[in-house]
């Protein structure tokens, strides 16, 4: 199985949902460590073949899963059963793909502005600049499509 990373995750973790994963986790065929690390929380589950490590900061009544690195495909299905992993990781990446999309539309907005102002003062130079940025914007803005 190929490797699954996450890293700047912001998933909500509850106690009881720790809990329920600690436990359907050491129903198989795994072993759990962990320990503490600069105010995170590093969960090592591991067994002779792999090391998956999720690392988790402390909230008051909750903890946030901010880093993933998985070697073992069921873990990934304990980790959907019992905190819904694969969803929220796709949603995450559905807004995060959002909020890029809608500040690249800020940027052509801004460049259109600026290219009509360079228009009016006919500044040939900066008009071509301008049109480059807009290639390039178009061009990210297509890539999160």
């Amino acid at each position: 199985m190929k490797t699954i990373n996450f890293s700047d995750l912001s998933l909500e973790v509850t106690k009881k949902q720790l809990h329920s994963m600690v436990a359907t986790v050491l129903e198989g065929n795994y072993q759990i460590f962990w320990g503490f690390s600069k105010g995170k929380m590093i969960l090592n589950i591991y067994n002779k073949d792999v090391n998956n490590k999720l690392t988790f900061i402390r909230h008051k009544g909750f903890l946030e899963l901010v880093d993933v690195h998985i070697l073992s495909q069921p873990l990934i299905q304990t980790l959907d059963t019992c905190i819904d992993f694969s969803v929220k990781v796709y949603q995450k990446s559905v807004d995060n793909n959002k909020t890029k999309k809608d500040f690249i539309y800020q940027e052509i907005d801004d460049c259109l502005l600026e290219l009509h102002r360079q228009k009016k003062l006919n500044n040939v130079t900066n008009i071509e600049k301008l049109k480059m940025k807009l290639a390039e914007l178009y061009e990210e803005w297509q890539a999160c499509q």
